[in-house]
């Protein structure tokens, strides 16, 4: 099938072939980034005792990686727009790696900040492709191929932290960063397997084509009236439209999906961030023990969102309602943690967590792709994790602020239950309005079958009267 510009439709997606490769290269992507960016509080032990500073001081680090990780899939959003999902994942690799070599020679925690830029970089550059990516090969199959891509995260969660702590106890954390930057070097060889797509070759040619018909208006404008206030317009909005962020307000809909996204984010991360903490200082679990827990989280990440594409493919559930009911779980896990009394509670919400979190983040991209036109699917996905991003921060700082006020985190988890359930609202308005645009649609479409018919009726009855007449 060809690529042309002069096509009127995109080549619609192959739902199967080498889509199957670019899945499981986005499975092993996101064990990689989000296992190194879910498992750093192993690192922070570390620094801590090596540098003898304060847990809030090695925490400015994983403050940058929750922040500029997601944020960096705002950038990599029109990146791969203009450029294809492939050279931006290699080009994360590589700055992956070059970050956590120089890691290995940093004197002081302020280091580690500077270096942890570049593993940002590398995360949000990975991220991001490697969700938009499964679009291009999957439609009929997209939850399920999605789904699976996805629970890379589950798996990272799982298996990275005790995989760090083996190599931190045999070879120290400095030694451990050599090794990490050899083995992130597996995010090129990723990118290498996401091969262009006919649709995605489409779409990057058709914004090609758009650009230059923007740059050559833009040279008559300067040609002929030669106003450099305008050319500074043309500019920023040029930079905007890179970006994806006049969707704000061209389409204010989708708002509720980036509102969504921002108070998940808040809940979540934070949530995360505390959970052991809140299991050895609220509690006096062991912290042997109490590191069960993130792999509980894990474990449910894992199992469900690798369920949810089934529910979706099937149309048990629409994708809006599966991010509201899994929000809602999120929600309960974070209201009953404060009156858990146990190790045997915690893990309960733990796993919930998990499995609410794993369901909500994953869906959100087929919730995005139903409320946006293919073309802007990439930008609205970097949009959409700049907002999580945001919350990530609030969230992370609002908590131990709180902590550090009362003394103890279960004010800090209602508040967290609170965010999920502003999350989970958000989507039910998003939600109800389109119930309602559906529903006006379809009168529409009634009134007009019956119009039709009438208009029929009337044609024969006029033609039966004409041969009456003649008779």
């Amino acid at each position: 099938m060809t690529t042309s510009t002069t096509l009127r439709q995109p080549p619609p997606a192959p739902d199967g072939g080498w889509g199957w490769v670019a899945v499981g290269a986005a499975f092993v992507a996101h064990i990689i980034t989000s296992g190194y960016m879910l498992s750093l509080s192993v690192f922070l032990v570390e620094w801590q005792l090596y540098f003898d500073i304060n847990a809030k001081t090695a925490g400015l680090v994983g403050v940058i990686l929750g922040f500029m990780g997601p944020v960096m899939g705002l950038p990599a959003g029109g990146l791969s727009k203009t450029f294809g999902c492939r050279l931006v994942v290699i080009i994360s690799g590589l700055s992956m790696s070059l970050g956590m070599l120089l890691s290995m020679f940093a004197t002081n925690i302020y280091h580690l900040c500077l270096t942890t830029i570049l593993i940002s970089i590398g995360v949000g550059f990975t991220y991001q492709p490697a969700v938009t990516v499964i679009g291009h090969y999957f439609q009929k199959r997209l939850g399920l191929a999605n789904g699976i891509a996805m629970s890379g995260v589950g798996i990272g969660m799982l298996a990275v932290p005790p995989f760090l702590q083996l190599l931190i106890d045999t070879f120290t954390w400095q030694r451990t960063f050599p090794i990490l930057a050899a083995l992130v070097l597996l995010l090129v060889v990723c990118g290498l397997l996401f091969r262009p797509s006919d649709r995605e070759l489409y779409f990057i040619n058709e914004k090609t084509k758009h650009k230059q018909l923007a740059d050559d208006a833009a040279e008559d404008e300067d040609t002929s009236a030669a106003e450099s206030s305008r050319t500074c317009y043309f500019y920023l909005w040029r930079c905007l439209k890179f970006f994806g962020l006049q969707l704000i307000w061209q389409m204010p809909s989708i708002n509720f999906i980036f509102v969504a996204f921002c108070l998940l984010g808040f809940g979540y991360y934070s949530s995360l961030v505390f959970f052991t903490s809140k299991a050895v200082f609220d509690l006096g679990i062991e912290q042997t023990t109490a590191s069960w827990l993130i792999s509980l989280v894990g474990i449910g990440s894992f199992s469900f969102r690798l369920f949810h594409g089934v529910l979706i493919d099937l149309k048990i559930v629409s994708p809006m309602m599966l991010f509201i009911v899994s929000t809602m779980m999120c929600c309960i896990s974070d209201l009953l943690n404060p009156f858990t009394a146990s190790f045997a509670g915690l893990a309960i919400c733990a796993f919930f967590l998990g499995a609410g979190s794993g369901m909500a983040i994953a869906v959100t991209i087929v919730c995005i792709r139903e409320a946006v036109p293919p073309t802007n699917v990439p930008n609205a996905w970097g949009i959409s994790m700049t907002f999580l991003g945001t919350g990530n921060l609030i969230g992370v700082y609002f908590m131990a602020f709180l902590y550090d006020a009362t003394g103890n985190y279960n004010i800090s988890f209602f508040f967290g239950a609170g965010a999920f359930f502003l999350g989970a609202s958000s989507m039910a308005v998003l939600y109800m309005l389109k119930r309602l645009k559906e529903k006006k649609e379809a009168s529409i479409n009634r009134g007009e079958k019956v119009q039709n018919v009438e208009d029929y009726v009337n044609v024969e009855e006029n033609g039966l009267k004409e041969e009456f007449q003649m008779e």
